[in-house]
């Protein structure tokens, strides 16, 4: 099975790192670019896309970056811990088969994220980790990535 983690860089990648942890499988992580990504990512595969920051010029790159990678790995299932450079793997994925899990930020308690809002529909699995946000959320299940 071909898992592609995906998510933005900083305390999105330190979730996604732990989720990776504990699932076996052919894994590969996808982000934007960051000062400190190839240690933190050392002995791991990994693919770095343009972060969209709201920028429609900005989101056609990431959108065409993420179709190549798509299209190159294949994955079967795709886990976001969210942010920017997610929405595009997540429909990507979809439409070329994948399920989609999405792992709500634990920073969000009381109120989602855009990205969570954005791919909640697309989500076969849906995570939140505050009770708070099931109101948000109807098919969501409360848990954890520990």
């Amino acid at each position: 099975m071909k898992i592609c983690l995906v998510c933005s860089a900083g305390g999105h990648l330190t979730e996604a790192l732990k989720i990776g942890e504990n699932i076996k499988g052919e894994k590969f992580y996808t982000t934007f670019y960051s000062p400190h990504l190839e240690e933190t990512l050392q002995g791991r595969e990994y693919y770095t896309v343009m972060d969209p920051r709201r920028n429609p010029l900005r989101f056609i790159v990431n959108f065409l970056q993420t179709y190549l990678i798509v299209l190159k790995k294949r994955p079967n299932v795709i886990i976001s811990t969210g942010a920017g450079v997610t929405f595009s793997f997540c429909l990507l994925g979809k439409l070329s088969g994948a399920k989609i899990i999405y792992v709500e930020c634990g920073c969000r308690v009381t109120e989602p994220s855009l990205a969570a809002r954005m791919i909640y529909p697309l989500a076969d699995l849906f995570i939140v980790r505050w009770k708070p946000l099931l109101k948000y959320f109807k098919r969501a299940r409360l848990g954890d990535i520990s």
